[in-house]
Formats: C-alpha cells, sequence, structure tokens
C-alpha cells in the first residue's frame, strides 16, 4: 500500500508537470502570435525562437516558424526558414505561402531558375487556385527573365487574369516577335499595352 501511494504521487506530480507545460506552451504560443499580430517584428522574432527552443515538439512549431521567417530582415536568412517550411512541414497550411516567399526572395535575387523550378513545385502541390495562379505567373515571370519565351508563355496559357495579361505582353515584347505590339493594341492584350511602355 506504502508502495502505491507513493507510485501515485508520482504519477500525479508528472501530471501536474505536464500540465503546467502544456500551460506555458499556450501562453507562450498566444504571446507570440499576439506580438506577431501587432507588428512587433523584433518581439515576435524573439518569442518565435524562444517558443521553437522551448516547444521543438508543438502542433505550433510550423507557425512559428513561419513568423520567425515572415520577421527576418535579411532575406539570405529568410531563404532557408522558407525553404525548410516548404519541405520538412508538408502538412502545414501555410506551406503554399512559405513557397511563394521563397519564390519571391529568388526572383529578387535574380535567380531565375531556382524561381522558376521552385513555384513548379508549388504549382504541382497547391491545391489553392489562387495559389496556383500565383505560382504560374511566378514561374513564368521567372522564365521570361531567363529568356525561356516559350515555356514562359506555357506556364500562363491557362490564365486569363489582368497579371497573366501583363505577363504574356511582357513574353511577346521581350521575346522581339514579329507584330507584337500590333498583337497587344489590336486585340488580346489592349489593356496591358500600356504596361509594356
Amino acid at each position: 500500500a506504502m508502495w502505491s501511494r507513493s507510485a501515485a504521487s508520482l504519477l500525479l506530480a508528472a501530471c501536474l508537470s505536464t500540465a503546467s507545460l502544456a500551460g506555458t506552451e499556450s501562453s507562450d504560443w498566444r504571446a507570440l502570435r499576439d506580438a506577431s499580430s501587432a507588428g512587433s517584428r523584433n518581439e515576435a522574432s524573439a518569442l518565435a525562437r524562444s517558443f521553437i527552443k522551448n516547444h521543438p515538439q508543438s502542433g505550433h512549431i510550423a507557425d512559428a516558424r513561419m513568423i520567425l521567417a515572415d520577421n527576418e530582415t535579411d532575406p539570405a536568412r529568410a531563404l532557408p526558414r522558407y525553404e525548410a517550411l516548404s519541405e520538412k512541414f508538408r502538412n502545414f497550411p501555410g506551406k503554399d505561402e512559405a513557397r511563394l516567399s521563397l519564390c519571391r526572395i529568388l526572383f529578387l535575387q535574380s535567380r531565375f531558375a531556382d524561381c522558376a523550378e521552385e513555384a513548379g513545385k508549388g504549382y504541382a502541390s497547391s491545391r489553392e487556385k489562387d495559389h496556383r495562379e500565383e505560382f504560374s505567373l511566378l514561374r513564368a515571370k521567372a522564365l521570361c527573365a531567363s529568356q525561356r519565351y516559350d515555356e514562359a508563355r506555357d506556364a500562363v496559357s491557362g490564365s486569363n487574369s489582368a497579371e497573366a495579361k501583363n505577363v504574356k505582353a511582357e513574353i511577346l515584347t521581350k521575346n522581339g516577335e514579329s507584330g507584337a505590339w500590333a498583337e497587344l493594341v489590336r486585340g488580346e492584350y489592349p489593356e496591358t499595352a500600356l504596361y509594356c511602355l
């Protein structure tokens, strides 16, 4: 009876300790989320680092990593954070946003082949129509910047959004296709002719 009372005490202490840790995780997550929502970049980054260190098994770990990546001011340091979110957290609801941020950074760094590749992966894996559209546009822009015009045209061939028409017009003019201006002005892209001036 003495041993079972001690075992019960230890079990109760372990349960209380676990509940205390869960409470800490919950309050830490709430503080991180609040700092991020308030736009407190430095505070959110510090809280995200602390959360990742103290709660590595949390269900919010990918969200904390996304907040850390989003608040990074140095694109070179943000890039591997977005890459990790895109590759390691396959069930993360924000995976598309992470990959889109990754593609934007690659494009701004003039790493057009890498951007096109990542955008292609994003397009293939995304289930969101708006995200697929954005991935196809980023891929087309990167291919166009790499002077891979036929591939760029194929990347946006199924889209008729205003932005897709701008990309198509850019492809026509950069490719130097004969009659490109006539086509822009007379027909398919009249509203985007000014975009290319």
